[in-house]
Parts: C-alpha cells; sequence; structure tokens
C-alpha cells in the first residue's frame, strides 16, 4: 500500500513528463496559458504564473523568496532564497533580443524598444504595452517581419 507522500510523487513526476513530453518547455519559456517556466524538478517545477503569482507543485505564493523556499521543500534542493532576483531574473532579461527602435508618434525625441522574448513574444518599454500589453510599436514590427506578404 503506497503511502500519500508516494502518491504525490506519482503524480508530479508523471505531471513533469507530461508538461516536457506535450510541451517542449524549457527553462525561460512561456506554456500555453502564458506561465513562465523558472526552474524544472524532480518533483516539482517553479513557475511564474501569468497573474504573477508563483506556482510551485499545488502551492502559490506572490513572495519569490517563499516560491524557492517551496521548491526547495518538494525537491530536496538548497537553493538560495533570493535565486529568482539575483540569478534568474538577470538571465532571464538577457534572453531578450532587441529587434527595433521605432520612434514615438508623439514626441520625434523619443523612440521604443520592441525586443522578443525567448518564447518568442514580442514586448515594448513604451507606456502603452505597460499598461494594455499591446501598442503600435509592436504591432509595426510584426507587420514588418511578417512572412505572410
Amino acid at each position: 500500500m503506497s503511502t500519500d507522500y508516494e502518491k504525490f510523487t506519482e503524480f508530479m513526476k508523471e505531471q513533469d513528463t507530461k508538461s516536457s513530453e506535450d510541451t517542449q518547455i524549457s527553462m525561460g519559456m512561456k506554456d500555453a496559458k502564458g506561465s513562465l517556466l523558472i526552474l524544472g524538478g524532480s518533483k516539482a517545477n517553479l513557475w511564474m504564473l501569468a497573474s504573477g503569482l508563483y506556482a510551485v507543485g499545488g502551492d502559490k505564493t506572490v513572495l519569490p523568496e517563499e516560491a524557492v523556499k517551496a521548491y526547495n521543500l518538494y525537491n530536496g534542493t538548497n537553493l538560495p532564497l533570493d535565486y529568482i532576483t539575483e540569478v534568474f531574473e538577470p538571465w532571464y532579461e538577457k534572453q531578450f533580443t532587441i529587434v527595433a527602435n521605432v520612434p514615438s508618434r508623439s514626441n520625434p525625441n523619443v523612440s521604443y524598444t520592441v525586443r522578443r522574448s525567448p518564447s518568442g513574444e514580442l514586448s515594448c518599454e513604451c507606456p502603452g504595452f505597460t499598461f494594455r500589453r499591446e501598442c503600435w510599436h509592436v504591432d509595426a514590427v510584426k507587420e514588418l517581419t511578417s512572412t505572410d506578404k
């Protein structure tokens, strides 16, 4: 007869296998729901959900330190609690490539940088994109780089 822990361990192994086989998501990539994989683990993965919460196994938290603490508990690891802010975030930022600098329509002295994430998403540093997650700068780059012409 298996214990609850053994059942949970088996369940998490199946989930890890499913996500790696079905989605081919690696560290720094997003899944179909927009969740960012920060760390894969033998028993539980560490995700930043599209909502901004962190998730490890079935646990969710607002604080990155709490997420790392949970990750360590699930996987038997000993990562420093500031791992996300001190290691992952700087690494992740370097994965973005600059695609274009697009001039502002309202201020001729300003241009905005459009970047491509590791998963292929475009983002812009303009106020419109910051608040609405869309802007004409990104749309212009999409149109210029479209292969369906």
